[in-house]
């Protein structure tokens, strides 16, 4: 039996895959322990997040944002998403909406989506699935009926900062269907990349996401992974946290 799994784990590695043993899904991302010390510590901080979907849905980030200390800039392209969005941010201080999609270049870009309607209507999932690739919306089981395809607008991150007039992005969070590490190159090549960037890397192909992780560890990051997402910080960023981390009263007790 010990000779099987240990051929099994091999043939698995050969193609990208790690076979370990269950367990439950995080229920804490990095994400969001890097946005309480933002809260705590630098409220100042600029966060800017592709694809917000409708502000609530598989959103890591939407209690920190719903309390407007920080300065946010929410992009999202599909059109009822960008409405939910609006909805769930209304009067809330410090939090911008842009109905776009992040792009190479700023213009106008097709993307893909799962029509909100029949099955999907009000399917969590569903609305969750838009991308430039129709490929990665029918590898969810959706038929080629139920996508639609529309034409936004596309942004680039610096057209963002310049647009908004945004000293620097601190924090970025991406999601976008399988553009993520294409929009994480695009952040390493600004002239002050994010002290903080999280992705999705459940689209990335094993070779991608290697490659993607040296050009971060060249850049001088850090990163965590939990199921299908990595948050990756800069070696600067993650000093300052054990600079500032303060003594526990507990730690100091004798036990």
């Amino acid at each position: 039996m010990a000779i099987l799994k240990n051929s099994v784990r091999q043939l698995a590695r050969r193609f990208g895959y790690q076979i370990v043993k269950w367990k439950p899904f995080a229920t804490l991302g990095s994400i969001q322990l890097a946005l309480a010390y933002y809260l705590n510590v630098r409220p100042e901080a600029v966060f800017v997040q592709i694809g917000a979907c409708d502000g609530t849905t598989g959103d890591p980030v939407h209690d920190f944002i719903k309390q407007g200390a920080l300065r946010s800039v929410l992009l999202e392209p599909i059109a009822h998403n960008f409405r939910g969005l609006e909805e769930v941010y209304a009067g809330v201080p410090n939090v911008t909406l842009l109905q776009a999609a992040i792009g190479n270049t700023d213009g106008n870009v097709s993307i893909y989506s799962v029509k909100s309607e029949g099955r999907w209507k009000g399917n969590k999932w569903g609305k969750q699935w838009a991308s430039f690739d129709k490929w990665r919306i029918l590898k969810h089981g959706v038929k080629e009926s139920e996508i639609q395809e529309d034409v936004v607008p596309s942004v680039t991150l610096p057209s963002i900062i310049e647009r908004f007039s945004l000293p620097r992005i601190d924090v970025l969070q991406i999601d976008t269907e399988g553009f993520d590490r294409h929009v994480v190159d695009m952040a390493l090549k600004l002239p002050s990349p994010p002290e903080c960037i999280g992705f999705e890397f459940i689209h990335m192909t094993h070779r991608e996401l290697s490659e993607l992780m040296e050009r971060l560890q060249v850049r001088g990051y850090l990163w965590n992974f939990d199921d299908q997402n990595a948050v990756a910080v800069h070696r600067d960023l993650f000093r300052r946290w054990t600079e500032r981390a303060p003594v526990s009263s507990f730690a100091n007790q004798q036990i």
